[in-house]
């Protein structure tokens, strides 16, 4: 709490000024806003994660942990990433680190200046998918004789998630987008792997397509 101070000459006392409010070295609250919850990674690629320190005593962050575990499992007994010495609140996993088509849950907790750990974060989950592929298997000839576009394409997925949804585009050479199109998928109405643009083809014009599609947990493929 805070304390008062004031000064004597003689019989003469000065009136008492109050300091500001002293808190003690303590552990941190547990830390918040940890990212990425619910939401797909790339297990194949760098991911970096991140939370929010809290301290009570104002000190910054000097050392964190984080354990993780698939959904249904157990935590290790001593964390992945264990009392790890750092002033930022983010962490990078090496690729490979998860495995795609696994959902792992996740806590971090940290420490300021006081050698006391903060207690363990809320959990957050995430979901390790591998990047969708969408591959465009029409049209296949150089030479279009219909007026308007009609486009097809597969969709793969080594984890076995569906397509959720789809952007497919037409451009010009030079990359103007001219019509876009996108769509979600419906389940139970089977999926969708083709369309039908409305733009008006003209002759001896070239033109794009491109399609980007997206897993059923949410993550994209290139386009």
């Amino acid at each position: 709490g805070p304390y008062r101070v004031r000064t004597e000459h003689a019989t003469l006392q000065s009136s008492y000024v109050e300091s500001n409010e002293i808190v003690t070295i303590v552990a941190p609250n547990a830390p918040t806003n940890l990212s990425p919850n619910l939401v797909p990674i790339n297990g194949a690629v760098n991911n970096p994660f991140t939370w929010t320190h809290n301290p009570v005593d104002g000190t910054t962050q000097t050392k964190y942990s984080i354990r993780y575990k698939a959904v249904g499992g157990s935590y290790p007994g001593t964390p992945q990433i264990n009392n790890q010495v750092g002033t930022v609140s983010s962490h990078t996993f090496a690729n490979g680190t998860f495995t795609n088509g696994t959902d792992y849950d996740w806590q971090v907790a940290t420490y300021g200046q006081s050698a006391t750990m903060s207690a363990w974060s809320s959990t957050a989950t995430f979901y390790a998918r591998a990047k969708p592929v969408g591959t465009i298997t029409s049209p296949t000839i150089a030479n279009y004789t219909v007026s308007t576009l009609s486009m097809g394409w597969t969709y793969t997925q080594s984890n076995n998630s569906y397509q959720k949804y789809y952007i497919a585009k037409l451009k010009n050479t030079s990359g103007t987008v001219l019509e876009q199109k996108e769509g979600s998928t419906d389940l139970s109405s089977g999926q969708t792997f083709s369309l039908n643009f409305a733009y008006n083809l003209s002759n001896n014009t070239g033109y794009t397509v491109t399609l980007q599609v997206q897993e059923s947990k949410g993550l994209w493929s290139d386009e």
